[in-house]
């Protein structure tokens, strides 16, 4: 009985250091977002080292889960909040805060591609060591992070933190947009969303251009898809955020969102087959969000979907595309040392003599790092899912966990991954949607006795 009571005494005390370290974290998220406030819409001159230093008070008195759900909690709000210095330092933080790492064989991966990516910068005298870094961070990141066996993450309040950060970067998107006096009038200046709010200039304003916003609404409107048919989250709440990641990905008038988003719904009902109750809930959702849109097209959105017409009645619906994907394969093909490795991930276009960059991330891959490189992408991507499921038993692994991750991937094919870093910072979102199959796996164990 002594150390029945003993044994209670310290679970109840680590369920009260848990419950103190997600207070603390909140505090200083209501922080972050206050300055934010006070810059955005107050005008008020704040430097972006308070920025850093909040992120670094996290970093030093969190745990590893807080640290992953700050970085998710700011990847919609992209350069807004000076990312590539959180990200490195939280890199460290991860580093030194390990007890230990054990990665094994798949740590070869991500370190072959950074090595190769080395090998071209090194070489290249156009390239510089701080773009280096900068192009390789998330690929170590998310290594460090998610190829460690000995780590396991509160992988629901993560994804949550991602929705947050969205309703935050919607709110900063309508207010700026609400001063110039309609989203109508807004979308009649032809300029791409956001950028009459900056001079392209990291940590200055919340922002996101049209591409951005069209993958910051995808995965909040599959990531709260995901949670409304896995049951991880108040279903009003996680639908009005399904809603708003349509409207403001209609009112961003870019096609990989539409495209993306159906493919979405249409995932969420072939996953959901197996499962009347959530099958029903799926086409429900779907009915709904067709009769929300309509109604938002003929009103405060009208002017999206006319802008939206004008780019679907293109000569080129592609809108170049194709053109610059044929440029790219026949660079791609031109040399067998690109053919193999690729002329670097840094300044390509420059190298390649390209009138623009790729929109397409296999080529992406390709031309950066080489048939070679593909295969090291491709190795790592396997790695991550690997580990992500490693405590799911087979018979409980579900498709649904997927959605998120083949959205990102299906809209990739649209855009790039590795050479913007705000198109790489979802990579730790799809990672811990997957591995959410984990967590609701483990409690279900525990509810059985198992």
């Amino acid at each position: 009985m002594g150390v029945s009571k003993e044994l209670y005494m310290v679970e109840q005390q680590n369920q009260y250091a848990v419950k103190k370290g997600y207070l603390a974290f909140a505090y200083l998220i209501c922080l972050f977002v206050l300055l934010l406030l006070f810059r955005d819409v107050g005008g008020y001159p704040v430097s972006k080292y308070f920025f850093i230093g909040i992120a670094s008070l996290i970093y030093l008195f969190g745990e590893q889960t807080h640290i992953v759900a700050f970085l998710a909690f700011i990847t919609p709000l992209g350069l807004g909040v000076s990312y590539n210095y959180m990200q490195m330092i939280a890199l460290l933080f991860i580093f030194f805060k390990s007890e230990r790492i054990e990665i094994g064989k798949a740590i070869l991966f991500p370190f072959l591609i950074v090595f190769i990516e080395l090998t071209h910068s090194f070489f290249s005298p156009i390239d510089s060591l701080g773009e280096f870094i900068r192009s390789v961070m998330m690929i170590i990141l998310v290594a460090f992070l998610f190829l460690d066996k000995s780590k396991v993450y509160d992988y629901r309040f993560i994804l949550k933190m991602y929705l947050l950060g969205f309703v935050v970067l919607a709110f900063f998107s309508l207010y700026n947009i609400s001063q110039l006096g309609s989203v109508d009038k807004f979308l009649e200046m032809g300029t791409t969303l956001g950028k009459n709010i900056l001079a392209g200039r990291e940590g200055t304003r919340i922002f996101a251009g049209n591409n951005d916003m069209g993958l910051f609404a995808a995965m909040a409107v599959a990531v709260s898809l995901l949670l409304i048919l896995t049951n991880q989250g108040n279903k009003i709440l996680l639908s009005l955020i399904v809603i708003l990641g349509f409207a403001l990905g209609l009112m961003a008038t870019s096609r990989s969102f539409v495209f993306s988003a159906m493919f979405c719904l249409m995932l969420s009902i072939l996953f959901s087959a197996k499962n009347p109750k959530n099958l029903m809930r799926s086409l429900a959702i779907a009915a709904v969000l067709s009769l929300v849109i309509i109604l938002l097209v003929n009103t405060i959105l009208s002017g999206a979907y006319a802008t939206f017409n004008k780019k679907m009645q293109m000569a080129d619906i592609s809108n170049g595309r194709f053109s610059v994907f044929a440029f790219y394969m026949k660079a791609f093909l031109s040399e067998p040392k690109i053919f193999l490795t690729g002329m670097g991930l840094q300044n390509y276009v420059i190298k390649a003599n390209a009138p623009e960059s790729v929109h397409n991330a296999v080529q992406e891959v390709l031309i950066a790092w080489g048939s070679i490189g593909f295969l090291l992408v491709t190795g790592f991507f396997a790695a991550l899912y690997q580990n992500a499921v490693r405590l799911v038993p087979k018979k409980r692994r579900a498709l649904i966990f997927l959605m998120p991750a083949l959205v990102y991937l299906f809209r990739a094919q649209l855009a790039r991954i590795f050479s913007v870093g705000t198109e790489a910072l979802p990579l730790l979102i799809v990672y811990c949607s997957i591995a959410l199959n984990s967590q609701i796996a483990g409690w279900e164990g525990k509810e059985d006795g198992s």
